[in-house]
């Protein structure tokens, strides 16, 4: 009899841990799923999911890969911060009987620039609203929009469910130009071309001149003609030859200096150098988002520069508490 006891006593134990599990992974549904873009690359993605009653914990699927330099919000019905673990874009969320959260982050990973446009790539588990950076000029859809939208002067796309891509340009500031600039410049203008015209009327009189002065004999010579030391025709080659040399010499500069920089932009583009120069300026090793703060690069351009760097043997990349740690190997 103590043998059987133990029996169903094991089964219903097994029973309840089988219950509790089920209870545990309950389904849940995203009631609302929205994505604000912003000008840097940035993603803001929010997800609001409604649970079934007596849920303790739900792991739910993220959009992109969330950036480590940002908290991850994760609130319930009341507002009040929920307990979570994240793997591998999935984030297991401990519900406590909850009936609706609300998880809220930053990712990096959904955007990339080529050229001068953006393009945002992301699979979207539902109906989603998809909010550009303001002035965007949309030039690429992979799926017809449900509904498109202006927010000031943000395009607002409502995107259907599953893969889409979106092609983007984020036109320049024009600025006009300074009128009292150019009305500055132009007296300046007249000024200068004045006394040029002066001179040359002064130099095409003295030249006619010249034929009615008295013409010397032949075999004398003039006063300070030829005699070394005297008059200041004499010193007008030296200066000449002095001038001259000084010329080529900058010329020969200035010819080594393109040549170096030929050198260096054929091996490294400028943003790469931008990036080697504040990691100098850092002492040599520090954290991707402290290259970050210093240089004016989307995350996305700034990685596949860092990439390129490292395969190079500039650099070398390792993970330090999670994040990519760049120590300068050469520049």
């Amino acid at each position: 009899m103590s043998k059987t006891k133990l029996k169903i006593f094991t089964i219903v134990i097994a029973l309840l841990f089988l219950a509790y599990s089920v209870k545990a992974q309950a389904g849940y549904t995203i009631e609302k799923c929205g994505l604000v873009v912003y000008p840097e690359g940035y993603v803001l993605v929010s997800m609001y999911i409604r649970l079934p009653e007596e849920t303790y914990t739900v792991n739910v699927s993220l959009i992109g890969e969330p950036s480590a330099d940002y908290i991850i919000f994760v609130l319930d019905e009341r507002g009040e911060p929920l307990a979570y673990e994240l793997k591998d874009n999935v984030i297991e969320v401990i519900a406590v009987d909850s009936r609706a959260i609300n998880i809220t982050y930053i990712t990096a990973s959904l955007t990339y620039k080529e050229r001068d446009t953006w393009l945002l790539e992301a699979q979207l588990p539902v109906d989603s609203e998809i909010v550009l950076p303001e002035k965007s000029l949309i030039v690429e859809l992979s799926e017809i929009p449900l509904l498109i939208d202006m927010r000031g002067e943000s395009p607002v796309l409502i995107m259907p469910k599953g893969f889409v891509k979106i092609g983007y340009i984020i036109p320049p500031p024009i600025v006009p130009p300074s009128t009292n600039q150019t009305q500055e410049e132009q007296p300046q203008v007249n000024q200068t071309t004045q006394p040029s015209t002066n001179q040359t009327e002064i130099s095409q009189e003295e030249s006619a001149e010249q034929p009615s002065q008295e013409t010397t004999k032949p075999g004398e010579v003039e006063e300070g003609e030829g005699v070394p030391g005297q008059g200041g025709e004499s010193e007008f080659p030296l200066f000449y030859i002095v001038g001259g040399a000084i010329g080529v010499v900058l010329i020969i500069a200035v010819l080594l200096l393109r040549s170096r920089r030929s050198e260096m932009s054929e091996e490294l583009r400028y943003e790469e150098v931008e990036i080697l120069n504040a990691l100098k300026a850092l002492g040599g090793r520090a954290f991707q988002s402290e290259i970050a703060k210093m240089v004016d690069q989307p995350t996305t351009t700034l990685w596949r520069n860092i990439r390129r760097l490292e395969e190079k043997g500039y650099i070398r990349v390792e993970k330090k508490f999670g994040r990519n740690y760049l120590t300068l190997l050469k520049f």
